[in-house]
């Protein structure tokens, strides 16, 4: 469950009519009365606003949060504020979409170069990831990839260091799996405000063409 809804056939329109609690509270219903087929119910891309506010009125803490998180949007406060709560943290993309420049970038290349023999970029982005609590799913058609993304390996605590030190740099500051509305400015209708989020200097992402 994501914290908006959106008018049916218009991606980009809020639907301000349905908000995220009385959806969860629908959720809560059916996990209750359901027990046999639902086992867990979570949310996707909630802040610790939207987060906060749900917390307020929630019955069942949501067993997971799944947000797109990456060295380029490493969101550490939000994966706290989960694990203080309770809530499992899972990253989609947390490689970035196609192309990304995580996998290009000057220091996770280094830290692959350093720590030498088959570790890839790719390798030490999952790791990192995995080594800060954080649930992956990275997605890959190919075989070769898919094997190299089950085998981790533990990063030094200078190379998670020298990770979490690209949050300082804004200019990397970048989220990829975004519905943006470059008109509104808008994420599926909704603002970075009302979303909870910060504005990132780089937005790659399916635009509305408008």
């Amino acid at each position: 469950m994501g914290p908006q809804a959106t008018k049916p056939g218009h991606m980009f329109v809020a639907d301000d009519t349905i908000n995220f609690i009385d959806t969860w509270k629908a959720m809560e219903k059916l996990f209750e009365t359901r027990p046999g087929k639902i086992k867990a119910i979570g949310v996707s891309n909630f802040s610790i606003k939207t987060l906060t506010e749900l917390l307020k009125h929630a019955k069942i803490v949501p067993a997971l949060n799944e947000i797109e998180t990456h060295p380029y949007n490493q969101e550490n406060e939000l994966i706290q504020f989960c694990r203080e709560k309770g809530i499992v943290v899972s990253a989609y993309t947390p490689l970035g979409q196609a192309n990304s420049p995580i996998l290009k970038d000057a220091d996770i290349v280094k830290i692959a170069e350093k720590i030498g023999g088959d570790v890839t970029p790719a390798k030490v982005v999952l790791s990192w990831n995995v080594q800060r609590g954080v649930v992956i799913l990275p997605k890959s058609s190919n075989p070769v990839r898919v094997k190299q993304n089950i085998e981790l390996i533990t990063l030094s605590d200078d190379h998670m260091q020298r990770i979490y030190n690209i949050s300082k740099d804004p200019n990397r500051h970048q989220r990829f799996a975004l519905v943006y509305d470059k008109t509104t400015e808008t994420v599926f209708g909704w603002t970075w405000e009302q979303l909870g989020w910060e504005k990132p200097t780089h937005v790659s992402c399916l635009e509305s063409g408008a």
